[in-house]
């Protein structure tokens, strides 16, 4: 009996001699700056992690609180009322406050985009009021554009994890806020590099001089099959086609219908984005929207009616912009030209850089929101619709989302195509890394091998 208990120390000792060193090695570590790249601007990518909004949205669509602790409707959500949580401050010192909160929020500030009319303080909450009901405020402030920014003489000053430290046109150095309320980040500081081409990221990557670089969908497989850590989001960012609403040629809702049916998108997404992604006639995205089979793809294959054949031949050429920077994108112009024109139209690709009047623009445009009305009262937003509304039985919301969407659609306005991932390649050294509900890195819980 002694000896068996003795084996068994024995043998304790040893798994725990082999577990402690490999624990040592995967537990987070303090310290070491991260070093990011992107083709946008540094300073967009620093805006989500020094500024916060009062809330979050997470995967489901659900607003979550963030710098406001909880919330209330009012007069059937003309009124809202939002506490803040307490402790808060920002990253020179100063309290988060109702009074900060209202004069960030104000809607002077927000150009025509504020679906409120006036935003007050009222005790220790802030008070949003608007003259129609509006549903889905909590999600709407998660927005990136209604983050919480103190007054600063021009500074971006938040209550983010990280502060900024110094900055250049092209390069800006975050540092980790230290008395941040959800916690000091692992990582001491973040080097963050915009402007830069996807293949000098990757070969900074490759030679160790970046840590976290973004790959475009159509390089995702080939990366990794390099063998280099990659992470992927699901389908979140939108190529479509719009119709400039100033095209003199395109102003019979009849001939952009023909036009679209002339697009097949199974080889834009089987050869340009090398079946990274889905195909949609949809706004919304599968995952996201759980009626997307109820949007058919225009169907190529039957041709152009020949009612329409005559005024098709009549049109002159149509210009279809494209941001000449984004290979990709050029390409895709390139392949709907190719179609279109198989199908009786004219169209020329031509770069969108103001020398031209374009009839039609093929461009990306990222989802904003898992909340489905909220995403889908953005997108529209950016064409010139209005796809929101305030009805009062929110069992109706899919269904009138639908309605909405279908409405939008069916005047041709604007042609979804795909939705497409987006990617990122990272070093060995980064650890603990997730994506969040959107594709965006989460970098507050990062931690570097090396660091103290």
């Amino acid at each position: 009996m002694k000896r068996t208990a003795f084996r068994w120390v024995a043998v304790s000792s040893v798994v725990f001699a082999m577990v402690v060193p490999t624990l040592a090695r995967t537990r987070p570590r303090y310290g070491g700056t991260l070093r990011l790249q992107t083709q946008a601007s540094a300073e967009r990518l620093a805006r989500g992690l020094v500024l916060e909004t009062l809330t979050s949205v997470d995967e489901a669509g659900n607003a979550q609180p963030l710098l406001a602790s909880r919330w209330l409707s009012q007069n059937d959500g003309t009124r809202w009322q939002f506490w803040l949580r307490s402790g808060v401050t920002f990253h020179d010192a100063t309290p988060l406050t109702p009074a900060v909160v209202a004069e960030a929020l104000s809607a002077a500030k927000c150009d025509g985009a504020c679906p409120w009319r006036t935003v007050r303080v009222l005790g220790d909450s802030v008070l949003f009021e608007a003259d129609q009901p509006i549903r889905d405020l909590p999600s709407i402030l998660a927005l990136d554009e209604f983050a919480i920014v103190r007054n600063a003489q021009g500074t971006l000053v938040g209550s983010g994890p990280f502060r900024i430290q110094s900055g250049t046109y092209d390069t800006i150095t975050l540092a980790a806020f230290e008395d941040a309320w959800a916690g000091r980040p692992f990582i001491d500081a973040i080097e963050i590099r915009g402007g830069r081409s996807v293949r000098d990221q990757l070969m900074d990557l490759g030679v160790g001089r970046a840590d976290l670089v973004e790959v475009p969908a159509e390089q995702l497989r080939r990366v990794q099959q390099e063998r280099v850590r990659v992470f992927a989001s699901r389908p979140v960012e939108l190529i479509a086609v719009r119709v400039e609403r100033n095209s003199a040629t395109l102003q019979n809702r009849k001939i952009r219908e023909a036009l679209a049916q002339t697009w097949q998108r199974t080889s834009l997404r089987d050869v340009i984005f090398q079946k990274q992604g889905e195909m949609t006639a949809s706004v919304l995205p599968s995952w996201l929207s759980g009626y997307y089979f109820l949007f058919p793809y225009p169907n190529s294959s039957f041709g152009i009616s020949d009612e329409i054949k005559p005024e098709v031949a009549r049109l002159g050429s149509l210009g279809l912009a494209v941001d000449s920077s984004d290979s990709s994108l050029q390409l895709v112009a390139e392949r709907l030209a190719l179609d279109a024109r198989a199908g009786g139209f004219k169209i020329q690709v031509v770069p969108d850089n103001g020398n031209h009047t374009p009839d039609l623009k093929v461009e990306r445009t990222k989802l904003e929101s898992t909340n489905p009305a909220v995403a889908l009262w953005r997108l529209g937003a950016k064409r010139g619709a209005e796809l929101s509304w305030s009805g009062e039985d929110r069992s109706e919301t899919p269904l009138r989302l639908f309605q909405a969407e279908q409405d939008f659609l069916r005047q041709w306005m604007t042609i979804p195509l795909l939705y497409v991932p987006l990617g990122y390649a990272a070093s060995a050294r980064i650890h603990n890394l997730e994506l969040r509900p959107l594709g965006e890195p989460a970098l507050a819980e990062v931690w570097l091998e090396g660091g103290k």
